[in-house]
């Protein structure tokens, strides 16, 4: 087998890489600044946005795991990281008849606008409204019609060290929920994306939709009276939006299934927000 390419090695693609430097395998990661990478990834520093730099990706590439997230949160960030990005490296492995075996593209639950709270699988439409989603599922249908083999992992709302978004509003006191709206919500620790990126990348046969979040959606009223107890903060405030309240109103409320994964014979080190988040508060406490 030849090297993997990450392309795109920020948090998660290098989390990817290290997997699979553990496990014996050749890695080679891309991103524009490498010297940030760990030494046990061969450095490849090139835009996925420009296709002119992909020509120091490897002869004997034969697995891809394209990892590239967006720098910002516009419309033209997201086509640059998904949709150019993307198509720039199929279109060098095409080019350079790179020996690809399997593709494995991490991409986002946001394209579901599912919103009354019902469950969502691989089977259900994907209808994005905003722009986020949109061009993630532009993205896979580039990668479908390129004719690789490929799988793709729609991940869930992804946490963990470096990704504390929840835990910072809760400790600063200011979290509040909108009780007349549940907002189901999805995520997977980021070791698990990792996992099961990997996990699909060599997999017999994996298919070529997958979706990544735990084994339990929780609304974030639960998530954040739960983490305000294990932090001994204030608990987070009852706001109705719908009385003038100032809670965050989730646009999405949709119960994401993971039996597809698990059925494959995935099994994850973090399976509810709890065991993710414990771990997390016990690294940060061990830290300081």
């Amino acid at each position: 087998m030849g090297q993997i390419l990450i392309a795109g090695a920020g948090d998660i693609g290098t989390r990817v890489g290290l997997q699979l430097v553990d496990a014996g395998h050749r890695v080679c990661a891309l991103r524009r600044n490498p010297a940030k990478l760990p030494p046990s990834l061969h450095p490849i520093a090139a835009d996925l946005s420009e296709r002119d730099q992909l020509h120091a990706i490897p002869q004997d590439v034969s697995h891809v795991v394209y990892a590239a997230a967006a720098d910002g949160s516009s419309d033209e960030h997201y086509e640059r990281a998904y949709v150019t990005g993307l198509n720039n490296v199929l279109e060098h492995c095409r080019a350079a008849a790179l020996p690809i075996q399997r593709i494995v593209f991490i991409s986002s639950t946001a394209v579901y606008a599912q919103a009354d709270g019902e469950w969502v699988n691989e089977s259900s439409p994907t209808e994005p409204t905003g722009f986020a989603g949109k061009r993630t599922l532009e993205a896979e249908n580039l990668l479908k019609d390129a004719g690789f083999d490929h799988c793709i992992l729609r991940c869930g709302g992804i946490y963990g060290p470096g990704r504390t978004r929840l835990v910072d509003w809760v400790e600063s006191g200011t979290a509040s929920y909108d009780p007349d709206n549940p907002a189901y919500t999805n995520r997977i620790h980021a070791d698990d994306v990792a996992r099961a990126a990997m996990f699909l990348l060599f997999h017999p046969q994996p298919g070529r939709l997958v979706l990544g979040v735990d084994e339990r959606p929780a609304t974030m009223s639960e998530v954040l009276h739960w983490l305000a107890s294990e932090l001994g903060a204030p608990p987070p405030v009852a706001r109705s939006a719908s009385a003038g309240g100032s809670a965050r109103r989730s646009a999405s409320n949709k119960r994401v299934s993971s039996e597809r994964l698990r059925g494959l014979g995935f099994e994850f080190r973090f399976p509810s927000y709890r065991e993710g988040y414990t771990a997390l508060l016990q690294a940060r406490r061990q830290s300081n």
